[in-house]
């Protein structure tokens, strides 16, 4: 995948050149993003697949807005490969029309499976439930108020053909803004992203988005509980980075992270509490991957 952010014409006289920051990046975005024969194509090869795992891509719903939920959803439905199940955990089903609208995707469509909470027991706990609830190969992990491309499980099982050890992928994103008038989303701030580099992942979760992981690994996994909220994908993520096989990123752009209010999409302290899971999640990762403290080694690994 080319990485040019515009024409040579259009570069800026000074550098680097920081794709965070390019304003010719929603251009970029439009011309690099599949065309709708290409999507027609791509419908077509996916049911010649030779592997054709199926994806349960997990969503915790708490308070969602109604219109994010039919963002979110219509993301998935209308993907190009169509083995995958849409597992929904209303944890606020006291919102009679968040309830009747998650009803409406499940009659709608047979890959819509819905857990309904008795009450919100925090992101972790709620995911653990979409956990035990999906049927899937692998495990995907949307936040509701975000939306994936049409082409991204295409991508990721052709990944998975080329390579049956894959255990985890992820693939490039970027920021969103949705204008009040029109509903046009305006993409922004692209996070590229390298293959696997445990070093990095320890000092940000660059891999968050759409974090996918083979099931038979989460399985394997100590259960998480309510310490991890606000890192739990982090925590999620290191641990099985670390067991896993092969881990693949797909360098496109296809996850698109919404800006809102309640969002760390760009004010991550909106969730203070993140801090104090996401050091717990690293102190984890630490030991089991044996990482050195002072002149000892933790975990089970040891030094060459």
């Amino acid at each position: 995948m080319k990485r040019h952010l515009a024409a040579p014409g259009d570069l800026p006289d000074s550098f680097p050149v920081d794709a965070w920051t390019a304003p010719g990046y929603p251009l970029w975005f439009e011309r690099h993003r599949r065309s709708e024969p290409e999507l027609v194509e791509q419908r077509h090869r996916a049911g010649r697949l030779t592997y054709r795992p199926c994806f349960s891509i997990v969503v915790p719903l708490f308070r969602t807005p109604l219109d994010f939920l039919g963002v979110m959803a219509e993301s998935v439905l209308s993907q190009t490969y169509d083995n995958l199940e849409l597992v929904l955990v209303n944890a606020s089903p006291e919102r009679v029309e968040l309830a009747a609208a998650v009803e409406a995707l499940r009659v709608r469509d047979g890959r819509v499976r819905v857990v309904t909470l008795d009450a919100n027991y925090g992101i972790t706990e709620n995911t653990n439930h979409g956990i035990e609830a999906a049927s899937g190969d692998f495990c995907c992990f949307l936040d509701h108020d975000d939306y994936i491309d049409s082409d991204l499980l295409f991508e990721y099982a052709e990944a998975l053909n080329a390579d049956g050890a894959i255990d985890v992928l992820y693939c490039d994103e970027d920021l969103v803004e949705q204008d009040a008038d029109t509903g046009e989303f305006r993409h922004m701030n692209p996070l590229f992203k390298p293959q696997y580099s445990p070093e990095l992942l320890l000092c940000k979760n660059y891999a968050i988005h759409l974090m996918t992981i083979r099931r038979s690994l989460i399985d394997a996994m100590p259960t998480p509980d309510a310490r991890f909220d606000g890192s739990q994908d982090f925590n999620m993520i290191a641990w099985c980075t670390g067991h896993a096989r092969h881990v693949r990123g797909v360098q496109r752009v296809m996850y698109h992270w919404r800006i809102s209010a309640n969002s760390t999409a760009t004010n991550p302290d909106s969730k203070p509490y993140s801090l104090r899971s996401c050091r717990l999640a690293i102190q984890g990762t630490a030991r089991a991957q044996g990482y050195r403290r002072g002149h000892h080694w933790v975990g089970h690994l040891q030094p060459p």
